[in-house]
């Protein structure tokens, strides 16, 4: 299978794919020969090619220009930031709050922020082939690449052109093939943070807030748990206003009134 994958332009090492075809094998029920090749490629795009790949661009890519680098390339993506954009606007600060509205007027880092449109936008993309990290940056408008796609994500270049170190992307040689790294994603949203408070201090003191009042909840909440509340409201006994002197009389009881003029009472009996 590692010759079949290496035509697919995957190069991986060989003991990756054997913990990798051990653990397909072992679930219930075990795949079928004909769908194998599908599912390590699906563990390939989800894995992080810093651990499994072997090297397959050319040495010191860095160091290049005006040239093109022949031949089909696999990398994966472990960053993208937008160049042409404020330093709000550069990362992708809205994943780090679902709530962000995409039209709402920008107000700072982090929060409300407008979204930029892709018309006006300068991708810069930092890559690996597993070994060797290289920038690469859009010359023409990459549709299928977004400022929040997900790191981990692998693209297939076709001989690529190489200016002062960087690759350039261009809808004719650059195709997404999808995929994500858990981890490296986590890594993104911790660095975001960071970054946001590094650039808008109320961000940070919201968060410091935010902080301390759920360590307050914490250590309030076995108190709550054990205190004896009672959901009854108790009644007050107070006299009735204007009956003061007719002591010990309930509160709530009534005098018998005469009948109306007119009316007989009713007898006691018969």
């Amino acid at each position: 299978m590692l010759g079949t994958l290496r035509q697919r332009n995957i190069l991986v090492k060989p003991e990756w794919l054997e913990q990798c075809t051990a653990f397909l094998h072992s679930l219930t029920p075990p795949p079928t020969q004909a769908s194998m090749l599908d599912l390590v490629v699906d563990q390939f795009l989800h894995s992080d090619m810093h651990l499994i790949a072997t090297p397959s661009l050319p040495p010191n890519v860095a160091a290049l220009h005006g040239q093109v680098l022949q031949g089909t390339f696999i990398l994966q993506i472990d960053e993208v930031i937008d160049v042409a954009a404020p330093l709000s606007q550069r990362y992708p600060f809205h994943l780090l709050d679902a709530t962000t509205q995409p039209t709402a007027p920008s107000t700072g880092v982090g929060r409300g922020r407008a979204i930029r449109t892709e018309s006006n936008r300068l991708l810069k993309v930092a890559l690996t082939d597993g070994t060797q990290m290289v920038g690469a940056m859009e010359l023409r408008l990459v549709p299928a690449l977004k400022l929040d796609i997900p790191s981990g994500t692998k693209v297939l270049l076709t001989n690529p052109l190489v200016r002062r170190g960087l690759l350039m992307l261009v809808p004719d040689c650059t195709r997404v093939l999808g995929g994500s790294v858990q981890q490296l994603n986590a890594r993104r949203t911790e660095a975001l943070k960071k970054l946001q408070d590094q650039l808008d201090p109320h961000a940070a003191e919201v968060s410091l807030l935010k902080q301390r009042h759920k360590e307050r909840i914490e250590r309030a909440s076995p108190q709550l748990q054990q205190a004896p509340y009672s959901l009854e409201v108790p009644r007050e006994e107070a006299s009735a206003p204007g009956n003061g002197d007719q002591g010990g009389e309930d509160e709530g009881e009534v005098e018998p009134t005469s009948p109306p003029a007119g009316t007989t009472a009713p007898s006691g009996g018969h």
